[in-house]
């Protein structure tokens, strides 16, 4: 096997360069390995630059294989002789064009979610550009709009928070959106990825802290997971502290109850409106996790980046973070997180 190069910020020592080659040959042969290293040799940063650079070269042999076999099968399909079993002739002939539609579709996929990862980058860099004064000094009003708002809800609209113990995505994707903008059709993703679990999110942190010093740096997309009571940006509910009464306070701000509003002579319903069991979260915004969850996939952020551009944007770092997920190279998270929300699957 020919000597593999890893895009070290510096020159790695031999300690360095025999980790990352062990790493990256067991990822290549889709083996279990145990790697272990004396404190102070580099072992976050030979990781990162090993797997990232075995995922690189994965992403790249995946796509030549798919052109050289579309290739191959284009030649065979046109240079197909005639024989007199013209039945079984026509018959590979149609296998082997079903076999050339699915290879097109796949190499189609992978060039129109490279398209699209190049356009989201001048999508997320318009939009910083485009951050205006205004909109600064409106976020320094926000919380005190905030609570105005909350001085005016109806109090028979407001239920009991309700014992919803399911964390799960479904209730931030079947959540009615009340945005006029048309969502963007989303591509599948089925590809290879990088899951790395840790005991502290300072591993975390710097982890991603190591990824920045790399040229990887600029093309990678990275996700943190965290629980709400690290990524909650809702002050009302972030002072709860006790993360049980967090996600129930969560969840429960995203409800809404119908309400009779009309009525015939017999007493029939005639129309229904939908009212807020309490004060809607200013944070759990569609439009605004999007950009949020956008920006979180061109940008390399650790937990207290994702904080800072939540706040910034309004959006909720929490649902930002599980909604880039799909779309994540190298998934982050510490191993309660796992425990709770994380299945993996053996490829």
């Amino acid at each position: 096997m020919e000597e593999i190069e890893f895009p070290f910020p510096f020159k790695p020592y031999d300690i360095q360069q025999k980790f990352m080659k062990e790493l990256y040959l067991t990822l290549e042969k889709r083996g279990l390995g145990i790697f272990e290293s004396p404190t102070g040799t580099g072992k976050s940063l030979s990781i990162c630059c090993g797997a990232l650079q075995w995922l690189k070269d994965h992403v790249q042999k995946e796509e030549e294989q798919l052109e050289k076999c579309i290739t191959q099968l284009k030649s065979e399909i046109s240079s197909q002789t005639s024989n007199d079993d013209w039945l079984q002739e026509e018959y590979e002939k149609i296998k082997k064009t079903q076999v050339l539609a699915e290879l097109n579709s796949k190499l189609d996929h992978i060039k129109k979610r490279r398209t699209y990862f190049s356009d989201l980058k001048s999508r997320v860099a318009k939009q910083k550009a485009n951050l205006s004064i205004k909109e600064s000094v409106r976020l320094k009003d926000f919380n005190k709009k905030y609570d105005k708002e909350k001085e005016n809800i109806n109090e028979e609209n407001k239920e009991p928070i309700a014992e919803d113990h399911d964390l799960i995505l479904e209730e931030f994707e079947e959540k009615e959106c009340s945005d006029d903008e048309e969502t963007e059709e989303k591509l599948n993703d089925n590809n290879t990825k990088i899951y790395i679990s840790s005991r502290t999110h300072s591993q975390l942190s710097q982890f991603v802290g190591e990824i920045k010093r790399t040229v990887f740096n600029e093309d990678t997309r990275v996700v943190t997971l965290a629980s709400r009571q690290h990524y909650c940006i809702n002050p009302d509910v972030a002072k709860l502290k006790n993360v049980h009464l967090i996600n129930e306070r969560c969840l429960d701000m995203q409800k809404s109850s119908t309400k009779s509003t009309a009525v015939d002579e017999d007493g029939k319903v005639l129309k229904k409106t939908k009212t807020k069991s309490c004060t809607a979260c200013p944070y759990y915004n569609q439009s605004n996790v999007t950009k949020l969850k956008e920006r979180l996939l061109v940008d390399i952020m650790d937990m207290e980046d994702l904080l800072k551009n939540g706040k910034e944007l309004k959006g909720c770092p929490y649902y930002a973070s599980r909604a880039a997920l799909e779309d994540a190279q190298l998934s982050q998270f510490d191993r309660q997180v796992y425990n709770k929300n994380i299945t993996l699957k053996t490829v």
